[in-house]
């Protein structure tokens, strides 16, 4: 798994970092990056991810360079190809809160037979609001492992 990890840094690295020497070769490694990223991302480890965003940072900071030579079709295509690259990005912030959704329910259920010993018992309000409490500090748990391991 770390050779892949590392393949994928260096592919992704080299493709931004090396050859951007026109404006329409660093548009066209943008979209090959977001390319490779659409075929590999189930794949991606935390520092992928990280290396990831870095080459979109760095596509940015290149594709400066050449702000005065950027035509209308450029910036559409920029664009095009942003847009894509954010999809993948909110395709597993939208993944990472099913989860979420799910384990948080998992909890609920899990603490709600427990509590019930597997009898009729009537849970308080108190216990009620607790037991969501906890919940949801699961959720945000989750959350948290999630935004540091693919959003920092």
């Amino acid at each position: 798994m770390k050779k892949i990890t590392l393949a994928i840094g260096l592919c992704l690295i080299s493709m931004l970092s090396i050859s951007c020497n026109s404006k329409d070769k660093c548009i066209q490694d943008f979209d090959e990056m977001v390319t490779d990223i659409e075929l590999n991302s189930d794949y991606y480890t935390s520092e992928d991810w990280e290396m990831v965003e870095a080459s979109y940072e760095d596509f940015l900071e290149s594709i400066e360079e050449y702000q005065d030579e950027l035509t209308t079709a450029d910036y559409k295509e920029i664009g095009r190809i942003t847009a894509r690259y954010h999809k993948i990005i909110l395709s597993m912030t939208s993944e990472a809160l099913e989860y979420g959704i799910d384990a948080s329910s998992s909890y609920m259920e899990g603490y709600m037979e427990e509590m019930g010993d597997g009898k009729d018992i009537d849970v308080s309000d108190e216990d009620y609001e607790a037991a969501m409490n906890d919940a949801l500090k699961a959720i945000d748990k989750l959350y948290e492992e999630y935004e540091t391991d693919y959003l920092d």
